[in-house]
């Protein structure tokens, strides 16, 4: 996979984080970004070591889905952690961050 591409989603999830703390009034830290995952899953949050893990197979062929929605997806999984601990993964509170923050419908996909 590019390097150009792993850039462009590192930018994308450091301006997700960036976007929520200035709309939430709240300093979240950076997450670790890796490129380890596999399968048919496009990313995954790790919630306790504020990790994401994005499939580069799948990245390969998506950027722009990825980049629309894949991070703002796994970002807001560890934003709806930090704020509100353990809550459902596609709950209430991770909907309605999705909404608010990236004005995007929360949907269990990614």
């Amino acid at each position: 996979m590019s390097e150009q591409y792993q850039q462009l989603i590192i930018d994308r999830v450091e301006a997700c984080i960036a976007h929520a703390s200035s709309q939430l009034e709240h300093n979240f830290i950076l997450p670790k970004v890796h490129f380890t995952q596999k399968g048919k899953i496009a990313g995954s949050a790790r919630l306790q070591t504020n990790e994401l893990r994005f499939n580069p197979i799948l990245l390969q062929d998506n950027l722009s889905n990825f980049l629309d929605e894949v991070v703002p997806h796994e970002v807001c999984h560890l934003l709806a952690f930090s704020l509100f601990g353990k809550v459902r993964p596609h709950g209430k509170e991770w909907k309605t961050l999705m909404m608010q923050l990236f004005n995007l419908p929360g949907s269990g996909i990614s």
